[in-house]
C-alpha cells in the first residue's frame, strides 16, 4: 500500500492504512474516493500532466472531511 491508502481499481477495493488516528483514515478514505470520482468523470484527464490531481484532491479531501464532520455525519 502506498502512503496511506490506495485504490485497487481491478478488485474495486480501497485500501486504508492501519493504525491511523480515525480522522486520518476518514481523510484517507475521502481521498480514494476522489480519486475514484476524478477518473470515473474523466476530470483527470482535465488536468495538467504535472501531478495529475494530487494538489486539488488534497485541498478538497480535507474540506469534505470538515463538512462530514461539522455536521456529525462522520465522527
Amino acid at each position: 500500500m502506498r502512503d496511506w491508502g490506495f485504490v485497487d481499481t481491478d478488485k474495486k477495493v480501497i485500501l486504508v492504512k492501519r493504525g491511523l488516528r480515525r480522522e486520518s483514515q476518514w481523510i484517507t478514505l475521502l481521498h480514494e474516493i476522489l480519486h475514484v470520482i476524478f477518473e470515473d468523470t474523466k476530470l483527470d484527464k482535465d488536468l495538467p500532466r504535472i501531478k495529475k490531481d494530487e494538489p486539488i484532491i488534497n485541498r478538497i479531501d480535507k474540506a469534505l472531511h470538515k463538512v462530514l464532520s461539522d455536521n456529525n455525519i462522520i465522527r
